[in-house]
């Protein structure tokens, strides 16, 4: 049973150790080698406080990848993340839609546009029938 205060100087521990192998994998990245490969075959493939942490540095801005690159991940954890900064950040839905659109999950992708529509206030109708139509 583990008290509030060392639950947090555990959290702030695996943090730094996230932060090391994030610095590598930006590293890998800036060499061009295959990240995604890098992060699927990982001991860390069972963790899910690595993958939300490593997700939130990789939709960063970088020269070296677009937000929307994300998708290309095979993770159990991306869906939990994608859902979860979207919930605090409207553009970001954008990304749940195309995870659930690459994953053959069309009806999930519409229930989000539907979302989309329904929260962007000021959108006009063609916007509105392009966001429903995807």
């Amino acid at each position: 049973n583990i008290n509030n205060n060392e639950g947090k100087e555990l959290f702030k521990k695996r943090q730094k150790y996230y932060q090391i192998i994030i610095s590598l994998l930006e590293e890998l990245q800036e060499e061009r080698l295959d990240i995604h490969k890098s992060i699927n075959d990982n001991d860390y493939n069972d963790d899910e406080l690595f993958h939300f942490e490593f997700f939130s540095w990789y939709i960063e801005p970088s020269p070296n990848r677009t937000e929307q690159d994300i998708v290309e991940f095979d993770s159990k954890y991306l869906e939990d993340f994608l859902k979860n900064i979207s919930e605090t950040d409207i553009s970001k839905k954008e990304l749940l839609v195309t995870y659930y659109a690459k994953n053959n999950r069309y009806i999930d992708a519409a229930i989000v546009c539907k979302e989309l529509t329904d929260e962007l206030k000021g959108i006009t109708l063609i916007e509105r029938s392009a966001y429903l139509s995807r």
